[in-house]
């Protein structure tokens, strides 16, 4: 509505309730911004009128700042991830132009699309406008859980209803609040003004003082809806922690250090062999046949919450004491049957080491590859064998893991010095 007048078919592609929200975003993206940067089909008075214009200008170029998983191409995802996370993005790119390109923006679009987007103009650099797209839309996206009004809307003596419905929504200048661990601010949708998007600080600000969020959790951030149509209730995003390194590559193109969610599966894999190793001496003879700061299983979680507690108190900075308790919950989820570690390759290979010492030795093994991996990565942007932006966030999930694994590898020689 804000827009001004839009192509017929274009309209009718956004307000269907047949095409998922995802191609829809791109689609009104790729029309705002082809406005200001190519030749799109509009008239030069429904360009003056738009107050996206100014924002269009306002975004990051994809190409130049943005790493998110789904922009590495196939040399750079060779060049700068593992295996596993290059297969992600190949599967990502290759989802994109199937189901969104070619399927409705490309400019021969599927001959099964009841939308006739083609003669927009949207993608001019064909694929590669889509993909720029996608990255725009996917890391700058809210999600949000929405109350439906009941009735036309609400008011004091008829309060939304119970029913929610899921939304994700791009919101002009919103979207310029940075990520942080410790957020300044939540976002929600005002449970007092229907369609109204907030920013509410979640704490005392200084005047100047930046407003940030957490990127961390999932829908509703940090916001929750209080029984009837007063104020929401807010909580702390900050110990949401849904997206581990890997999830914010995939979603905005950076990883935050220490992130929480962070685990690792040689640790996992280490908790479920010391979790058996603590039930068989429990289960044998009084006298084990050698010491174990591992008597029994019950003492087991006990042990590593002390062990953790001491490795955090020692003059640590916020990423690393988040890193510690990462670690331990990779082996806590190994020592109780989840994560990881309680099945498959991870705990077969933890079992033929003989001493945490053993295993600590692994893990630090791990996490100099990973740090050489960063390195390369680093290398490959100087000599201009890659995009800069990707190389940089390929490093950071690197350093992310590096850092993990070292400190995995203190816990576990914590915990062979009895905690």
């Amino acid at each position: 509505m804000l827009h001004g007048d839009l192509p017929k078919e274009l309209e009718r592609f956004l307000k269907s309730g047949a095409v998922d929200w995802f191609p829809r975003l791109c689609a009104f993206l790729l029309w705002t911004t082809t406005a200001q940067r190519g030749p799109a089909k509009r008239s030069s008075s429904s360009s003056v009128s738009s107050p996206f214009a100014t924002y269009s200008r306002l975004l990051p170029d994809p190409e130049a700042d943005l790493g998110l998983l789904l922009s590495f191409d196939e040399r750079e995802a060779e060049l700068l991830l593992p295996r596993e996370l290059a297969a992600v993005a190949a599967r990502e790119r290759e989802g994109l132009r199937r189901a969104v390109h070619d399927r409705w923006l490309g400019e021969k679009t599927s001959s099964s699309s009841e939308f006739s987007l083609s003669a927009l103009g949207l993608t001019p650099r064909g694929f590669e406008s889509t993909l720029a797209a996608a990255a725009l839309v996917n890391s700058r996206c809210f999600a949000e859980i929405a109350p439906v009004a009941a009735g036309g809307g609400e008011t004091k003596s008829r309060p939304f209803s119970e029913k929610r419905q899921a939304l994700s929504l791009v919101v002009p200048l919103c979207d310029f609040a940075n990520h942080a661990s410790a957020p300044s601010a939540a976002f929600r949708l005002s449970s007092e003004e229907e369609g109204c998007f907030e920013l509410v600080a979640t704490r005392g600000m200084r005047a100047g003082e930046e407003v940030t969020i957490s990127y961390l959790g999932g829908a509703g951030n940090a916001a929750s809806f209080g029984g009837g149509g007063g104020g929401g209730v807010l909580q702390s995003s900050s110990s949401s922690s849904s997206k581990n390194s890997t999830g914010m590559l995939r979603a905005y193109g950076f990883v935050t250090p220490g992130n929480p969610a962070d685990r690792l599966a040689s640790l996992a894999g280490a908790g479920a062999v010391l979790e058996a190793r603590a039930g068989s001496s429990s289960s044998s003879s009084p006298s084990p046949p050698s010491p174990s700061p591992l008597a029994s299983s019950s003492s087991a979680p006990l042990l590593l919450s002390a062990a953790s507690a001491s490795l955090a108190s020692r003059s640590r900075d916020a990423a690393e004491r988040r890193r510690i308790a990462a670690a331990a919950a990779s082996i806590a989820e190994g020592m109780t049957g989840g994560g990881n570690g309680g099945n498959g390759a991870a705990a077969a290979s933890a079992s033929t080491f003989s001493s945490l010492g053993s295993l600590a030795s692994r893990v630090e093994a791990e996490a100099e590859e990973a740090t050489a991996a960063a390195g390369r990565a680093a290398s490959l942007a100087l000599g201009g064998d890659v995009s800069p932006a990707r190389a940089e966030a390929a490093s950071a999930w690197w350093v992310e893991r590096a850092e993990l694994a070292r400190c995995g590898a203190e816990l576990l020689r914590e915990l062979a010095a009895g905690g």
